[in-house]
């Protein structure tokens, strides 16, 4: 899996945007404290407290506030993201990207409510930029220059392979972009669905799932 797409995808439909800090290239170092920053600003200028409490009850309870978000959010975000490239970039398997992730991180500064809701700009994804071959052994998706490592688990290692497309099997219920993986024996990639299609998740969806439909969320849309 890929560490910021992965985290990006969160931040940015869950909670990226508005907040302060971001001006410039941020360095691998700060990002945690700089993304948490960013993350819970826009969380409590979008959400209700009722849709912070069900999208981020599982974080020790929901947040009281912004203080209380970045302190939560901030160690979790180092954790995931800064050490674990470090990691990476120590042992010649990707590269980071400081002003990659300025821009990221200013472009969701300014994001309204409403884009808060869509996937985050491309920008973001070219934060990092893998190293590894096809072929050769990975640990997250990040490492490869395919952007896609199969078979990769927490105790196990992975191959760098091309991303599965429309039509092929997905072993790691991974597609790429504008696709989903759906379920079966075995499991197929297929085109995302347009809004009044149905649907049983938001991977399915080009926009998300709602109330078994795809359409437009309207949650932390600000409203």
């Amino acid at each position: 899996m890929k560490r910021f797409s992965l985290l990006l995808a969160t931040f940015f439909t869950l909670g990226c945007g508005g907040g302060s800090g971001s001006d410039g290239p941020v360095p691998l170092d700060q990002v945690g404290s700089k993304f948490a920053t960013v993350t819970c600003a826009k969380i409590f200028e979008c959400c209700t407290p009722a849709e912070i409490m069900e999208e981020y009850g599982f974080f020790g309870g929901g947040f009281t506030d912004e203080q209380d978000c970045v302190a939560k959010f901030a160690p979790f975000i180092t954790q995931e993201l800064q050490d674990e490239t470090q990691a990476a970039i120590d042992a010649g398997k990707l590269t980071y990207n400081a002003d990659k992730a300025g821009e990221c991180l200013s472009l969701a500064e300014s994001a309204s409510c409403a884009e808060y809701n869509s996937d985050g700009p491309n920008v973001c994804d070219q934060i990092t930029t893998g190293l590894v071959a096809a072929d050769a052994e990975c640990s997250d998706d990040e490492e490869c220059a395919s952007g896609y490592c199969e078979g990769d688990g927490d105790q196990s290692a992975g191959l760098c392979k091309t991303m599965p497309g429309v039509g092929d099997t997905c072993p790691d219920f991974e597609c790429s972009n504008g696709n989903y993986c759906e379920f079966g024996s075995p499991s197929i990639c297929a085109a995302q669905k347009a809004d009044g299609q149905p649907c049983g998740s938001d991977e399915e969806c080009i926009n998300s799932c709602e109330n078994d439909m795809c359409g437009v969320s309207t949650s932390c849309d600000g409203l």
